[in-house]
């Protein structure tokens, strides 16, 4: 069993049309744009519960000890997950 003669060309040897690139370029830059906006929404996430904790929360409550066990359970886990969101970016 012998190989057909294009068997045995380098793969630096083989064109590729150039209409096949733009497609991926074209994609990867979707994605990356797409990936930069998720970024820029997690820290601002963040930014936001911040700003509602030091503004809204703790003026109100006075400390952090008067704010509900379930208020605190529930904000560590969103500031986890953008926190989770914008690491997964960087």
């Amino acid at each position: 069993m012998s190989l057909p003669a294009s068997a045995h060309q380098s793969l630096g040897g083989v064109s590729i049309p150039e209409r096949t690139l733009e497609h991926d370029l074209e994609v990867s830059k979707r994605y990356q744009s797409f990936s930069g906006e998720l970024l820029r929404l997690a820290l601002l996430g963040i930014a936001a519960i911040g700003f509602l904790l030091a503004e809204i929360v703790m003026k109100s409550a006075g400390s952090a000890a008067a704010v509900s066990p379930t208020f605190k359970v529930l904000t560590s886990i969103s500031l986890f997950c953008f926190g989770l969101a914008a690491g997964d970016e960087i």
